[in-house]
């Protein structure tokens, strides 16, 4: 138990100095817009405006408005009310591992922890926690057969996103095979997966209420998000298939997949549940993100990373205690893993992006000081947003999506992935430079038109 709770202050230590950081990534819209909107108009209407509607249950926007009605509104506040399902997160790793796993079961919760999928995303106020949640309290209640923990867990994945839902529903059919592989009845095995009928019906019924009201479901043409829905050409579907098997083996989760790949037949033997369901999450991703132009986000990949961890630890819990030292520094190195310049990478995926938030104080610090208004100040995803949905500021100022041939002032940093590598010469050949900073492979630059 000392390990669990070493594990229970290192989370909370995380949260403490990230307090004041500013939203980040798709926080930005899940936490500070979703937010913002309930607090500003209150909890009367489930729809969001459809310029930031993107077919989500409104849960986790609603839940974020209620925290700053009772607590303030203020960063802190948003920050602290994820540790609820962090430390959720941790207890129910370790409820799963010590199960499965035995002598090494709090090696699950430490792996689970250090893999930078996860603690890129354990300092941020994302609803991809709460969905880590709900998909470890349907794991552990399949495994326990507790049905409470399953209607608990699939009721959270379902009013979380649509994401949850479709995890869900995975979850549903194997605990439906899980059940059969038991020996059970038809009958008996389709009564115990019954039990992941609640949050479904929560998530339709709110879904034929959203096409009621807006006759469209998950995007609409004119949604800022809607390119990324387009339906994929055949060679773009072959750059996709590369590119997923890329995003499980990125930031140093190549070393899980060498273990399970290399055991798969032990695995097989022993736990081939779990192996199911590793192949029906797989799938089930790949089914609902492979033929879009868009969807690659490694934060879709957490469920899969996390039964790949819960499986590579199972292969090894007869090992040495060096030997899960040893991987666990490997999975760790990967929330250090920087990519050059020209080259876009999952920031909310790793630690690697911390430093940010340190850089972006000091040059908001620098643009104040030189009389640079930020409404004159072009940049790209995640700061072209109002200071109020970044940091909650009460300032109506806003960075507008840049320019290179118009906009007097250049916001650009390596954190943002939508600069293209001819934009990237331009700014370093025919723009002056007037700020940069760079920690740890992280770098911010402000450009001046000359």
């Amino acid at each position: 138990m000392v390990g669990l709770g070493l594990l229970f202050v290192a989370q909370v230590f995380l949260i403490f100095i990230s307090r004041n950081n500013i939203f980040f990534w798709d926080s930005i819209q899940f936490a500070a817009k979703h937010g913002l909107h309930f607090y500003d108009h209150g909890f009367s209407n489930l729809l969001l405006p459809p310029e930031m509607d993107s077919g989500h249950p409104p849960f986790f926007g609603m839940y974020q408005a209620a925290v700053w009605k009772v607590f303030g509104l203020s960063l802190k506040a948003s920050h602290v009310s994820m540790l609820p399902f962090l430390i959720s997160n941790i207890f129910l790793s370790y409820a799963v591992g010590n199960i499965l796993a035995r002598n090494k079961g709090i090696w699950f919760s430490v792996l689970m922890f250090a893999c930078p999928f996860y603690l890129g995303h354990s300092v941020l106020v994302s609803p991809d926690l709460v969905l880590v949640t709900g998909f470890l309290l349907c794991l552990l209640g399949a495994i326990k057969e507790n049905k409470l923990f399953l209607i608990l867990g699939s009721i959270l994945l379902c009013i979380i996103s649509m994401r949850g839902f479709a995890l869900a529903a995975t979850m549903m059919i194997w605990y439906f095979v899980f059940c059969k592989m038991d020996k059970e009845s038809w009958s008996l095995a389709f009564w115990k997966a019954a039990v992941f009928l609640p949050g479904l019906s929560l998530f339709l019924g709110y879904q034929i209420y959203h096409y009621y009201s807006t006759q469209w479901i998950g995007f609409h043409q004119d949604s800022p998000w809607s390119p990324s829905f387009s339906i994929a050409t055949l060679p773009v579907i072959a750059k996709n298939i590369v590119l997923y098997i890329w995003r499980m083996c990125d930031y140093s989760m190549f070393i899980i997949w060498i273990i399970v790949i290399k055991h798969h037949r032990l695995l097989m033997a022993s736990h081939k549940k779990y192996v199911l369901l590793l192949f029906l999450l797989i799938c089930s991703l790949a089914v609902l993100i492979l033929p879009f132009q868009g969807l690659m986000n490694h934060r879709y990949f957490l469920p899969i990373q996390i039964v790949g961890i819960l499986l590579a630890l199972i292969c090894i819990q007869k090992k040495s205690i060096q030997l899960v030292i040893l991987i666990t520094l490997i999975v760790s190195s990967g929330n250090f893993w920087v990519y050059p310049e020209k080259i876009a990478q999952g920031w909310d995926a790793t630690m690697a992006h911390y430093p940010f938030y340190g850089l972006e104080e000091d040059y908001s610090v620098f643009i104040a000081k030189q009389g640079v208004e930020v409404n004159d100040i072009g940049t790209a995803f995640p700061m072209k947003n109002t200071l109020r949905h970044l940091s909650l500021s009460t300032s109506l100022q806003k960075y507008k999506p840049y320019n290179l041939s118009e906009d007097e002032f250049i916001l650009y940093s390596n954190i943002m992935n939508d600069f293209s590598d001819e934009e990237i010469e331009i700014l370093h050949s025919e723009l002056d430079e007037i700020y940069t900073k760079q920690s740890s492979g992280v770098f911010l630059k402000l450009y001046k038109r000359r």
